[in-house]
């Protein structure tokens, strides 16, 4: 081997070793890099949202209206005449036509996203966002790196290529949550797909498309093309018919 072989391999090989280090030096506690996101978040002091788009399902488009504030959320699918309403609010959710009498409620699926995305309290040392991730079957113990869409991101409850695990990942630079995988009871792969924060559409408040995939197939695709940031909303949005 020549003098210029050798010193091109010394070279390579310093160059690995500093980039696992720098990656290793990265790896936050998922308590520390939950308590950073929140913190992150607050920083936008997001209080209301208003966005439109499309639902994408089963080759079925419908259009979407959707009302979000920090205590409840309304959307509104439009598809013709025909304008369904999903109105959660806290742990309740209803579903009704406008103008139908009242209904009763059922108990509504956690919102990771909106859980994450849009605290209202700082959360110390990550601990209720550690508790989240441990009731969908994360382990919050585990913590590497990885990649999505070319950005580095965090992956909570696994390692970057175990894809057999429940997880949550983090985008690194917006600490905002971008794939969230879990398991069902009868062991179906659930993973939520949180795409394009950062977009020139809804910038860094909410995501560009939000994808929905089981057991490796899309089955719902939602995509924003219109956002605005703390409108005044009418309280009377997000109270189901009496």
């Amino acid at each position: 081997m020549t003098r210029k072989m050798m010193l091109g391999l010394v070279a390579v090989t310093a160059a690995l070793v500093v980039g696992i280090s720098t990656a290793r030096a990265y790896v936050l506690p998922a308590n520390a890099l939950i308590e950073r996101a929140n913190s992150a978040r607050r920083r936008l002091a997001i209080r209301s949202l208003v966005l439109q788009g499309e639902v994408e399902r089963d080759g079925v488009r419908t259009q979407l209206w959707e009302a979000l504030r920090t205590d409840a959320r309304r959307r509104e699918l439009r598809r013709g005449d025909d304008t369904k309403v999903v109105l959660t609010r806290g742990s309740l959710r209803f579903e009704f036509s406008p103008g139908s009498g009242p209904v009763r409620p059922a108990r509504a699926p956690m919102d990771l996203l909106i859980e994450l995305g849009f605290p209202t309290e700082p959360d110390e040392e990550g601990a209720r966002g550690s508790g989240l991730l441990r009731s969908l079957g994360i382990n919050p113990q585990v913590v590497s790196l990885g990649r999505q869409d070319r950005r580095i991101v965090y992956v909570i409850g696994a390692r970057a290529r175990e894809t057999d695990r429940p997880q949550l990942w983090l985008d690194k630079e917006l600490m905002v949550p971008v794939r969230l995988v879990v398991f069902a009871r009868d062991r179906s792969r659930r993973e939520t797909r949180w795409l394009g924060f950062g977009s020139p559409l809804t910038s860094p408040y909410f995501p560009r498309r939000i994808e929905t995939w089981v057991n490796g197939e899309l089955v719902e695709a939602v995509t924003y093309d219109n956002i605005k940031v703390n409108p005044r909303l009418d309280n009377a949005l997000f109270e189901p018919p009496a």
